[in-house]
């Protein structure tokens, strides 16, 4: 069998009282959630970002704010938004990401709707939501997705994974995210 060697596996307890923890409706100052700024991050375990890109896709250059120093970040926050324009497409992308060994993987939540990661570059194709080739990847905004911003405000939940090579963390990683706006073409009759 495909098994017999054995299966490496790890096992988590997913805390009491954290299922809907990406819903609107629920409290993180009671569950004892702590307040921090993006980017989050670390370098050897430290709040340090060795600057090393150069690439305005991913918003490296930014000094990290708050230390990533667990194996999974679960992050939320209540996010004042201008209406969504009418002739104008948006995005979600995720910084610091895109970069080989810098994490793995991130989930989106709006509103407590699940998000499917895309690469940003490419639309059209689905993946698991981690570094694709230095490109930057997020979520489009969809047609069925723009009500949620008709209110002007926003919960935007994500989690994010540190990266592991041969059972050992990496040790850089970095997350943050903005929303990108594109005016889009007018098409000629």
């Amino acid at each position: 069998p495909l098994w017999e060697s054995g299966v490496r596996y790890r096992r988590l307890d997913w805390p009491k009282g954290m299922e809907t923890w990406f819903k609107p409706e629920f409290n993180p100052k009671a569950a004892g959630w702590k307040v921090g700024k993006a980017p989050f991050g670390s370098h050897d375990g430290k709040l340090e970002w060795n600057g090393r890109c150069i690439g305005n896709f991913c918003g490296c250059g930014e000094p990290l704010a708050t230390l990533w120093d667990k194996e999974v970040l679960m992050m939320r926050a209540e996010i004042a938004l201008p209406p969504l324009k009418d002739g104008y497409a948006y995005r979600l992308l995720v910084g610091g990401r895109s970069h080989v060994n810098y994490g793995d993987g991130s989930d989106v939540w709006i509103d407590g709707i699940y998000m499917p990661n895309r690469r940003a570059d490419e639309p059209s194709i689905k993946h698991v939501g981690k570094r694709q080739g230095g490109k930057p990847w997020g979520s489009i905004i969809s047609d069925e997705m723009r009500p949620a911003f008709d209110d002007g405000k926003i919960t935007l939940c994500t989690t994010g994974f540190l990266r592991f090579k041969d059972g050992t963390k990496i040790k850089a990683n970095r997350q943050s995210f903005w929303l990108e706006e594109m005016k889009l073409p007018t098409i000629d009759k």
